[in-house]
């Protein structure tokens, strides 16, 4: 499980994060044309990425315990809720606290420190419904 787990989330990130880098100045260029702020468009980025790596990945550890006829929905579940973590932390930033991507103040609220707060909403919302949707499996 350890060996699949680490095979499966280093493969999909380094995949995700390497199109990203081989792609920031096109998608950068790109942003400054738009018409609507720059957080929006980080999130549009964002979001699919986090469910897509998300959902894939409890998929395969759906697969991996056994739980073929559940792989699908389990996946698409915990991709959606760590989607929508990682949507809710960003929104709590920007209206609550006024971080915005592209706005920095004074050096406090870069994109990666939005980033990484965001990230640890996705991981705990995705966690719990992968938590929450094994958990029902074994009841079964």
């Amino acid at each position: 499980m350890v060996k699949t787990c680490t095979l499966s989330w280093g493969l999909t990130t380094s995949i995700i994060a390497g199109t990203l880098g081989a792609s920031l100045t096109a998608i950068t260029s790109f942003g400054y044309t738009l018409p609507f702020r720059y957080t929006y468009y980080y999130l549009l980025i964002f979001i699919p990425l986090i469910g897509i790596v998300t959902g894939i990945n409890a998929r395969v550890v759906s697969s991996k315990l056994g739980l073929q006829e559940l792989k699908n929905k389990v996946g698409r579940n915990v991709g959606f809720a760590a989607a929508l973590g990682f949507l809710i932390v960003t929104l709590i930033l920007q209206f609550g606290f006024g971080w915005e991507v592209g706005r920095p103040q004074a050096g406090k609220y870069a994109m990666l420190t939005i980033l990484h707060w965001s990230n640890v909403g996705a991981a705990l919302v995705g966690g719990s419904v992968l938590g929450r949707e094994l958990a029902k499996s074994i009841e079964q």
